[in-house]
């Protein structure tokens, strides 16, 4: 109605108003709003409307008493002071992970290429029966939210979840990256925590790694565990973020 310029600081301060509903972390809702919309850059002309928008929201959370969905789902990490020994595995498994993240962008990458030189009923038979076919072969439990940590069958809930994300999400499908993401992520804590490593840190790894590679959350993707699970995440979340941020980049395809 007014001019472009008023029309990105509206659309990233409502996104940034209903992320906060949802996640429960104002800071977080207002930079991941700000670094979706602006890739590699964080404006203040932005950031600033952005903060107002979450902190009343988060403001209007507490008066009705509403319990955000993540602040429900997830549970607090254990997490103890960070080691040397922790710090170095972090470096290392930041990697791994990263590049985790890395696979899946490239599989949306292109996948997002050829399911767009269909029509639109081959585009939705394909990724109809990729999706289908992704539920049967990993279990049904990855199609949705009510499964957020895998158990015994943690590799087939990481696997699934990111085939079936990036199945659904590239066929204009209703699915988002970032709570599958966030779950992937946490996951794979899990998996090296079977290793004798504290899953609770590798956790913390693993979810600012594949926020910061695959989606280039960087800032984000240490300030969501930070609000999430307390200040002992910062070292793990700063690690995970930044080392596969600085690695990952120079193989972005757009």
């Amino acid at each position: 109605m007014f001019s472009k310029k008023f029309g990105r600081i509206f659309t990233i301060s409502f996104a940034s108003g209903m992320l906060t509903y949802y996640l429960g972390t104002p800071l977080s809702a207002a930079f991941l709003s700000v670094e979706y919309f602006e890739k590699d850059t964080v404006s203040y002309e932005d950031l600033m409307p952005a903060l107002l928008s979450s902190m009343i929201s988060i403001f209007h959370v507490r008066i009705l008493g509403f319990t955000p969905i993540f602040i429900e789902k997830f549970s607090k990490l254990n997490i103890e002071n960070v080691t040397t020994i922790d710090i170095i595995f972090s470096i290392i498994f930041a990697m791994l992970f990263g590049g985790i993240g890395m696979l899946a962008y490239i599989l949306k990458f292109y996948f997002r290429n050829y399911i767009n030189r269909l029509d639109s009923v081959k585009k939705t038979l394909t990724s109809g029966l990729l999706v289908s076919l992704t539920g049967i072969i990993f279990g049904s439990t990855i199609l949705g939210l009510k499964v957020f940590f895998g158990g015994k069958n943690v590799e087939k809930l990481i696997i699934g979840k990111i085939l079936a994300t990036v199945f659904t999400i590239e066929s204009l499908g209703s699915c988002g990256y970032f709570t599958p993401l966030t779950i992937v992520g946490m996951n794979l804590g899990i998996v090296v925590g079977n290793f004798g490593f504290n899953s609770s840190i590798f956790s913390i790894v693993g979810l600012s790694a594949l926020l910061s590679s695959m989606l280039n959350l960087p800032i984000a993707a240490v300030i969501f565990p930070l609000e999430l699970f307390g200040y002992n995440a910062l070292i793990p979340a700063a690690i995970g973020s930044s080392v596969s941020y600085l690695l990952f980049k120079k193989f972005r395809l757009e």
